[in-house]
């Protein structure tokens, strides 16, 4: 994810605002809750409508495996709030090996409070973006673009790829449906 922000005057990387954040992607709010994914887990604030900043620190509730290539988590809830999702890329493109790559490549599912850790899905290189289906509850991974979270219609095309309406627009995404 490389440094956070500019260099400062003396060259060195810019000091991230707050030191629990390491390489923060994904958002959600929750419950009471603003979620954060971090490349090595997800943490969360305590949050009421209008807070400008966080009261106080925030509670690492997942832990998940950083850094390397695919470091972005994005975070998502089931739309009953009853379950978290959590995107988890692969730690290379080729993984010949299997090493290296455990929990990663995948969706992992929580409870809201971190509890209740599996694998949802699994095999997927670069999930980047999480999205529900507008009119059901089917939960759907990005692989490249996102444009889905926003979409007024979902139409899927096979082929792995799904047509997103948004506003007068229409869009292709490389998706996964499961």
């Amino acid at each position: 994810c490389g440094s956070f922000g500019a260099a400062n005057r003396g060259g060195a990387p810019a000091t991230p605002p707050n030191p629990e954040l390491n390489c923060p992607f994904g958002l959600a709010f929750h419950d009471g809750y603003l979620y954060v994914g971090n490349t090595d887990g997800v943490i969360r604030y305590k949050y009421a409508n209008g807070d400008t900043k966080a009261a106080a620190a925030g509670q690492k509730i997942a832990t998940v495996p950083g850094g390397e290539n695919h470091w972005t988590r994005n975070v998502l809830f089931s739309r009953d709030g009853r379950k978290m999702y959590v995107s988890v890329g692969s730690s290379n493109n080729i993984d010949d090996t299997g090493r290296g790559n455990q929990n990663r490549a995948a969706i992992h599912e929580y409870n809201p409070d971190g509890t209740g850790f599996r694998l949802f899905a699994t095999g997927i290189r670069n999930p980047v973006g999480l999205a529900l289906q507008p009119t059901l509850s089917n939960l759907f991974a990005g692989l490249y673009i996102l444009v889905i979270a926003a979409a007024t219609l979902l139409l899927p095309i096979g082929g792995g790829l799904l047509i997103a309406a948004l506003g007068n627009a229409l869009y292709v995404a490389d998706v996964l449906y499961l």
